[in-house]
C-alpha cells in the first residue's frame, strides 16, 4: 500500500507537469528524425574537380564514368593545376583528377594510362571510401580497353556474394536503432534525474522522513510511473523507425518490449542515483545526461567498435546499458532472433538495473541531511 501511495502521487505530479508531457511526446520522435537523417554512413555526391589535359574522346569517356555515378559529383573543370589546389586547401572538393596529355595516345596503345588523383584527407573516413569509389569506377573503365586476346582463355572463377541481415546495406538499418538506443537512455535518466532533488528543494522530503515508507518502496513507487512513460516513448520510436525510415522488425516485438523494459529499469535507475545525489535540479539534470548520453555514444559500440578499443575501456563498457541494448534492437530488428540467443545481454541488464537501482535506494536516507 505504501508503495502504491507513492507512485499515484508521483503520477498525479507528472500529470500536472503539461511540459514535461510534451517534451516526453515529442522530444524522442524529434531526436530519432534530426539524427536518422542526419547520421549516415553512407556517402554519395563525393564534390570532384577535373583538369583534362588531353581533352580526347577517351579521357572524356573516363570523366563520363565519374559523372553517370551517383557517388561523384563534378563541381567544376578546371584549367589548372593551382585551381586543383585551391579547391582542396578551400574544402570546395574531396577529390582532384587530373588527366594527363598523353592519356589518350598511351590507352591506344595499349602501355597503360596514369592518372592522378590528390585527396582530401582531412576527413580520413571520407577520403577512405572516396578512393575506394574512384578504384571501383576507374577499373570498370580500364576493363573495357585491357582485355586478354580472345585466344587466351582462363578458368572461370564466380564469388558469389550474399549479404546477410541488410543486403540493401542502407546505414540506416544500422544507424536507427542505435539512436533509439541513446534516446531513451538519455529520456529515462533525464525524467527520473529531478524526482528526489525536486522533493529535496521544495522542502516535501520531511513527508517522506515522517512517513513509515521504506527507501525501496519510495524508489520503486517514484520509478514506476516513469517506466509507463517510457514504455510509450519506445513504442513511439520504434513505429517512426519501421514507418519513417523503413527499418524491418523481423523478430519479436514482444521479446522487444521485454528487453526494453530491463534497459528502461537501467537508465530510470541511473537518473533516480542522479537524483539522489545532487543538490539542485539543475546540476541533477547535468549529470544525467553526462552519465547517460555520452557512454551511450562513445562506449555501445554504436560510434567505434568495443574490440577497437583499450582493454581498460572494454572492461568500462560492461557498465553501460547501451551496449546491451544497441545489440539486443539490432538482432530483433535486422536477425529476428531473440531471447535465445540473447540472453547474455538480458543477464547483463538485470544485473546493471539492480546495481543502479540498489545504489539509488542505498544513497536515499530518511534524512534531512
Amino acid at each position: 500500500m505504501r508503495y502504491l501511495a507513492v507512485m499515484k502521487r508521483e503520477a498525479i505530479t507528472i500529470a500536472r507537469d503539461i511540459r514535461l508531457l510534451l517534451i516526453v511526446v515529442f522530444f524522442p520522435l524529434l531526436l530519432l528524425i534530426i539524427y536518422g537523417y542526419g547520421v549516415t554512413f553512407d556517402i554519395k555526391g563525393v564534390p570532384m574537380a577535373v583538369y583534362d589535359q588531353s581533352n580526347s574522346l577517351i579521357s572524356r569517356e573516363l570523366i563520363d564514368c565519374y559523372d553517370a555515378s551517383e557517388y561523384f559529383k563534378i563541381t567544376e573543370f578546371t584549367h589548372s593545376r593551382t585551381r586543383i589546389d585551391e579547391l582542396l586547401i578551400n574544402d570546395d572538393i574531396i577529390i582532384g583528377l587530373v588527366i594527363p596529355p598523353d592519356f589518350a595516345r598511351d590507352i591506344k596503345s595499349l602501355k597503360g594510362g596514369a592518372v592522378q588523383v590528390l585527396v582530401n584527407g582531412s576527413d580520413a573516413n571520407t577520403a577512405n571510401v572516396a578512393l575506394g569509389y574512384h578504384a571501383a569506377v576507374f577499373a570498370d573503365f580500364t576493363g573495357k580497353y585491357f582485355k586478354p586476346p580472345e585466344s587466351i582463355t582462363f578458368p572461370e572463377v564466380q564469388a558469389n556474394t550474399r549479404i546477410w541481415f541488410n543486403p540493401d546495406l542502407k546505414s540506416s538499418n544500422f544507424i536507427v536503432p542505435g539512436i533509439i538506443a541513446i534516446i531513451m537512455m538519455l529520456m529515462g535518466a533525464i525524467l527520473t534525474s529531478t524526482a528526489i532533488v525536486k522533493e529535496k528543494e521544495s522542502g516535501t522530503i520531511e513527508q517522506i522522513v515522517a512517513s513509515p515508507v521504506k527507501s525501496w518502496e519510495y524508489i520503486a513507487g517514484k520509478i514506476t510511473p516513469y517506466i509507463i512513460i517510457s514504455l510509450f516513448d519506445v513504442i513511439l520510436v520504434v513505429t517512426a523507425a519501421y514507418f519513417i525510415f523503413d527499418v524491418p522488425i523481423r523478430g519479436s516485438l514482444l521479446q522487444l518490449g521485454f528487453f526494453a523494459l530491463l534497459f528502461l529499469a537501467n537508465a530510470l535507475g541511473v537518473g533516480l542515483f542522479v537524483s539522489s545525489i545532487s543538490k539542485n535540479v539543475v546540476g541533477a539534470q547535468i549529470m544525467a545526461v553526462l552519465l547517460s548520453l555520452l557512454p551511450s555514444i562513445l562506449l555501445s559500440g554504436f560510434v567505434f567498435p568495443i574490440s577497437s578499443m583499450p582493454r581498460v575501456i572494454q572492461a568500462v563498457t560492461y557498465l553501460v546499458p547501451a551496449r546491451y541494448f544497441l545489440e539486443v534492437l539490432r538482432g530483433i530488428f535486422l536477425k529476428g532472433i531473440g531471447v535465445s540467443v540473447l540472453w547474455p545481454q538480458a543477464l547483463f541488464l538485470c544485473a546493471n538495473a539492480m546495481l543502479f537501482l540498489s545504489l539509488a535506494s542505498v544513497k536515499f536516507k530518511k534524512t534531512l541531511d
